[in-house]
């Protein structure tokens, strides 16, 4: 009985040993385990996902900034143009090169330049063959704004020709002309009398659609049966084959 006293004491050791003893070596096990599949996880992640290349912030910058576009004002060149806003109504724009103004000045001097008026001159040159030299035309004096380049003009005169004479007017009345325009004509303000037969025949197109060739453009189309007979050329009003 005396001899079973050290063995059981010697078996409560051992058991006291493997509980303190048989925690730590799972634990470093375990981490091993993580760090084993994290680095298999990100492995795996490196492989789908293609790797993402560095931008730098100043390029990140310069793509977002569009390059600037100088639009010039001015494209120092010698022009008088007229255009046409409808039947009462037209439109000048115009630009003086500096060569334009540096001859004005050689011939008149500065003071004529500075002391002279911009005047936008309006002839109505409907029917006249030399509109070049309308000396013998009725036309309009337009005032201008020292530092205007285009002009709103009132005419009033529906299908009718236009010209224009861009210049300075001196103090002592004389007119120098600058620039000159181009021909305008304003568009009549009525229905047009003009009775244009020159119209597709809606019922021999219908007519013709079953027999079409496809493939054939619209122009063949339209010559093929022009000379056919089926559908006029170009077409007609209802009744103009008959």
């Amino acid at each position: 009985m005396d001899n079973l006293w050290p063995w059981a004491l010697g078996l409560v050791v051992l058991i006291l040993l493997a509980a303190v003893f048989l925690p730590m070596n799972r634990t470093p096990a375990a981490k091993k385990s993580e760090v084993a599949r994290t680095e298999s996880d990100t492995e795996f992640a490196a492989e789908v996902a293609p790797p993402t290349p560095k931008v730098s912030r100043e390029s990140q910058h310069e793509k977002k900034e569009a390059p600037d576009v100088f639009i010039p004002h001015h494209y120092d060149v010698d022009r008088l143009v007229l255009a046409i806003k409808d039947p009462n109504w037209i439109y000048a724009y115009w630009e003086i090169s500096s060569a334009k103004y540096h001859d004005f000045v050689h011939r008149y001097g500065h003071e004529a330049w500075d002391n002279s008026r911009p005047v936008l001159r309006i002839y109505d040159v409907t029917g006249s063959g030399d509109y070049l030299n309308p000396s013998n035309l009725c036309f309009r004096e337009i005032y201008l704004d020292p530092w205007a380049d285009n002009w709103f003009i009132e005419v009033g005169r529906p299908n009718r020709t236009f010209y224009a004479e861009l210049g300075r007017v001196l103090a002592n009345g004389d007119f120098i002309p600058l620039l000159y325009s181009n021909l305008i004509t304003t568009p009549p303000d009525a229905v047009s009398d003009r009775i244009d037969e020159e119209w597709m025949w809606i019922g021999g197109i219908y007519r013709y659609i079953g027999r079409a060739n496809y493939g054939l453009s619209s122009t063949i189309m339209s010559e093929k049966r022009a000379v056919e007979g089926t559908i006029p050329f170009m077409g007609s009003s209802p009744g103009a084959e008959n």
